[in-house]
């Protein structure tokens, strides 16, 4: 029987081995290392519309991997758009997203950090 730390470390190793070996890992290392920080300083809603500006990359990457996570918890419906929920959510949501996007993504940097290739 696996528990939800498991599974998101489950989720976010597959993640970032995707990533692993392709341009823009480093920037996605970067990015990775800063997004928590940015979660707690800004918020869950700015931080996500700053990844969703961007429209491509590994800002785009870093999206998906956190929207699909909360489509897979069931925190936001499988049809959803993470930044419409987020601007659509109650108080009492918008926290669950925010304290579950920081769970993973505690997981995803250590994970990008350890494959980080030597320059």
């Amino acid at each position: 029987m696996r528990n939800i730390q498991n599974e998101r470390a489950k989720y976010a190793y597959d993640k970032v081995c995707e990533i692993d070996g392709i341009s823009g890992q480093k920037e996605f290392t970067t990015l990775a290392r800063s997004t928590p920080a940015k979660i707690q300083m800004a918020g869950l809603g700015v931080t996500i519309a700053f990844l969703y500006s961007k429209q491509g990359g590994v800002h785009k990457r870093l999206y998906d991997i956190i929207e699909k996570w909360l489509q897979k918890q069931k925190i936001i419906g499988d049809k959803d758009e993470l930044m419409r929920a987020i601007t659509e959510s109650s108080t009492g949501k918008y926290q669950t997203m925010t304290v579950e996007a920081q769970q993973l993504l505690m997981w995803v940097k250590r994970f990008a950090e350890g494959m980080k290739k030597d320059e």
